[in-house]
């Protein structure tokens, strides 16, 4: 209806009577009367009409039938409504039917961009309202998912147990074997005769018979096809603590010196001595992705079960499995989530358009993970750049641990919020300025351990597909 009441609106209609005619009654002609005086006739019911302008339509009679189907919620149904969500209890969020939940929490956010309460005293965590304590702290964890302070003198750059200090400096003067003091290895004894370190030195031990307990095995990732280089295994008596899947900043795990530890080479694969057999736990580790599980340990050469030296996609500290908390702001190009879940790596998914600003700008969320992703999604960002409270936010996640990783058209995310460190070709300080047409990258590797671990899987010549972003030079910064 509302396009034919617009058409008829705009045609222009004329309607013209014709003053011209004769009537029956007079007997005269138009131009004089029978005293000398003009006459008027009247129209009458035979007068000719005429129209100037359109034809005009008949209005349809035809109902309007609605229709929702492929259209999104709060758009049109083509009859002057909008389509909504089919349950009740949701509501339309930007286009997106979203179901507000509240259960069990009693602060934060609802997952629809609503909220669940705030907190009168205290710090809303993880949904729950909580009291920070930084007393005789000054840097590290609040115990609500905040931190106490940074550590920013270069100089003492580390923090323990609140505590600002120096980086841990290995040394391995006069050891041929054992702990370098910062959590890896002065060597392995691997002479024949010769298994176990003692204050760095190797020698003999009865306890495992004469060719001593030496456990062999391979670290593989989460999905279990794919050998881990340069992870940690190790021994302990007694079940080591959880790692912090909380954010924090990461620092190396710190061994006693009686515990046996050793990293795997470029094929995952390791060989472990022990000083003497019994029953222990056994631990696997590489960054926050920790595996530990009970091992009787017997004399000669022991294998370890896959199953026990895979490390875990999924946390569940009841049974020994850490994983870092990871968030994929996603639904663009560069899809790490998929990446992820073919890894077998438990993450949470923002759709970029409809829930990453509500991620990222909101600071009891984004402190729940330890590992943050900005796949390539041109846009849905850009009017919150320039927002101080945003970028402080992204800034607090990195100063306090978090990792933050952008590809391709997410770059811009990182030049507002951390300028410093890179330079894009092409930046003119707009935004989009620097995302180039598309191109390939002919890749080499620096790193000579990752080069090893290619290498070992037979990766020894590449080339990085379908790139938009091109860094002109890494800078010095303070």
């Amino acid at each position: 209806m509302t396009g034919f009441w617009k058409k008829w609106s705009a045609c222009l209609f004329t309607v013209v009577v014709g003053l011209a005619g004769c009537s029956e009654e007079a007997g005269q002609s138009s131009e004089s009367g029978s005293a000398g005086e003009p006459v008027v006739n009247e129209p009458s019911s035979s007068s000719r009409v005429e129209q100037v302008g359109e034809e005009v339509e008949e209005p349809s009679t035809e109902p309007c039938v609605p229709s929702c189907d492929g259209i999104q919620c709060g758009q049109s149904d083509g009859c002057g409504a909008s389509c909504g969500c089919d349950s009740e209890e949701s509501e339309c969020v930007d286009g997106v039917c979203c179901t507000p939940d509240c259960s069990n929490r009693e602060c934060g956010g609802d997952g629809c961009g609503g909220s669940c309460g705030t907190c009168e005293v205290g710090s809303c965590s993880d949904g729950q309202c909580c009291i920070p304590d930084c007393s005789e702290k000054e840097c590290g964890d609040n115990g609500c998912g905040g931190v106490c302070g940074f550590c920013n003198d270069p100089s003492n750059p580390v923090c323990t147990d609140g505590a600002c200090g120096p980086a841990c400096v290995p040394d391995c003067i006069g050891k041929e074997c054992g702990f370098d003091g910062c959590g890896g290895s002065c060597g392995l004894c691997l002479e024949t005769g010769k298994p176990i370190c003692n204050d760095g030195i190797c020698g003999a031990d009865e306890s495992c018979g004469p060719d001593g307990c030496l456990l062999t095995g391979t670290v593989f990732s989460p999905a279990g096809n794919i050998p881990i280089a340069g992870a940690e295994v190790f021994l302990s008596l007694s079940e080591p603590s959880q790692l912090n899947e909380k954010l924090h900043c990461d620092k190396c795990f710190q061994f006693s010196e009686d515990t046996p530890v050793t990293i795997t080479n470029s094929s995952g694969n390791f060989l472990l001595p022990v000083p003497s057999a019994g029953a222990y736990f056994l631990g696997v580790q590489k960054g926050g992705f920790r595996r530990v599980r009970p091992l009787q340990v017997m004399g000669g050469e022991q294998a370890i079960p896959q199953s026990q030296t895979t490390l875990p996609g999924i946390s569940n500290p009841d049974e020994g499995d850490s994983v870092p908390n990871m968030a994929v702001v996603g639904g663009g190009y560069d899809e790490i989530e998929t990446t992820l879940t073919n890894l077998g790596i438990s993450h949470d998914f923002y759709e970029a358009d409809t829930q990453g600003v509500g991620l990222i700008s909101d600071w009891d969320t984004l402190s729940q993970y330890q590992v943050l992703f900005l796949p390539c999604a041109g846009g849905w960002l850009d009017n919150y750049l320039s927002d101080q409270g945003t970028l402080d936010t992204l800034r607090n996640f990195v100063s306090a641990g978090g990792r933050l990783y952008v590809t391709d058209w997410s770059y811009d995310i990182l030049v507002n919020a951390f300028p410093d460190p890179l330079t894009f070709v092409g930046d003119t300080g707009t935004l989009g300025s620097a995302q180039g047409s598309v191109y390939d990258a002919d890749a080499w590797v620096e790193d000579i351990g990752l080069e090893s671990w290619l290498n070992a899987q037979g990766i020894v010549d590449f080339v990085l597909e379908a790139n938009w972003t091109e860094i002109e030079s890494v800078n010095v910064y303070e």
